[in-house]
């Protein structure tokens, strides 16, 4: 059957007991809902029993008959209750009326359902210093220790990426991220810009060269990633090997710039894995080719070779 709350005696039905009963909007739902507006309205205001022997300012509360209302002006002498110095307030008007101070809720561009604040690339050429100084102006405007979700479009993605989001985070003056949290093109999320005192703690700050954190490794493409191999940062390459050697060893060129040592090895030959293949004999990267040896004729699979590595000049 049905029971009522201890504290606003609202109505409750049983979803059993009372399975077959009709409903009724006026007694199941408008008239919980005035109980409820009724005293969320005085909770929130915590608006005490208008006072005839007491002064209020413009925007002051009371309560009067179960009523809520709000001075619509300065009452600087007490006065008996004069219904024209007050206007009635609903929940709704209350609520309209609040700031983000008032609930402590984030700044305006710094909560979900703000709108999100854009720094984009005027094109694909542009520096990446220019653009890291349109992050530098965002960065300005934001209290230390906060963070905001932002519209990213380094010259790195520029064209290629639709809707993207990424989280701007400013420690202070001297340290900030902004990190790519997702895009609408798969291939494109994941890349991050820090930035912070370096060589030392005493040095002036700057920004660190653009990273990605998945790379879309396209062929031929350098990517600075965010590993790191003995604390050096880790590069990426997709490299087109060709068609593979016939019972033979065969090299070409890599083409990367101030190669200093690899730091992982995988690729394809042809729809196999090129590492641990029974035909492969060896595979040897140095500072300027990769080196392919195999032990039977196997040139009529092309081999797709992905290097990481370090660079002399980190």
């Amino acid at each position: 059957m049905a029971s009522y709350t201890p504290n606003l005696n609202l109505l409750m039905k049983d979803p059993v007991a009372d399975e077959a009963d009709t409903f009724n909007i006026e007694t199941m739902l408008n008239q919980n809902w005035e109980k409820i507006d009724r005293q969320v309205l005085l909770a929130m205001a915590a608006a005490a029993a208008y006072d005839a022997g007491t002064t209020y300012r413009k925007g002051d509360f009371c309560s009067r008959g179960g009523l809520l209302h709000r001075a619509n002006q300065d009452i600087a002498q007490p006065e008996a209750w004069t219904a024209g110095h007050w206007t009635d307030i609903s929940i709704t008007d209350v609520i309209r009326g609040l700031t983000a101070a008032d609930v402590g809720a984030a700044p305006g561009g710094f909560g979900f359902g703000d709108a999100i604040q854009e720094i984009a690339a005027a094109s694909a050429e542009e520096s990446y210093e220019t653009y890291c100084a349109k992050v530098d102006a965002v960065l300005d405007a934001m209290p230390d220790k906060t963070a905001k979700l932002v519209r990213a479009y380094p010259p790195a993605v520029y064209g290629n990426a639709g809707t993207t989001l990424s989280l701007l985070y400013k420690s202070d003056a001297n340290y900030a991220v902004l990190s790519n949290i997702g895009s609408a093109d798969m291939w494109l999320c994941g890349w991050r810009m820090f930035k912070h005192r370096y060589p030392s703690s005493s040095s002036p700050s700057v920004w660190f060269p653009f990273e990605w954190e998945h790379p879309p490794m396209q062929l031929g493409v350098e990517y600075r990633t965010t590993e790191r191999w003995q604390e050096a940062p880790v590069y990426a390459k997709l490299v087109n090997f060709g068609a593979a050697p016939n019972s033979a060893s065969s090299s070409i060129a890599h083409n990367i710039e101030n190669f200093q040592q690899c730091a992982g090895l995988h690729g394809t030959l042809g729809g196999a894995n090129l590492i641990g293949h029974s035909g492969v004999v060896s595979i040897d990267v140095n500072a300027k080719t990769i080196t392919i040896e195999t032990n039977r004729d196997l040139s009529k699979s092309s081999v797709l070779v992905l290097i990481r590595y370090t660079k002399t000049t980190d």
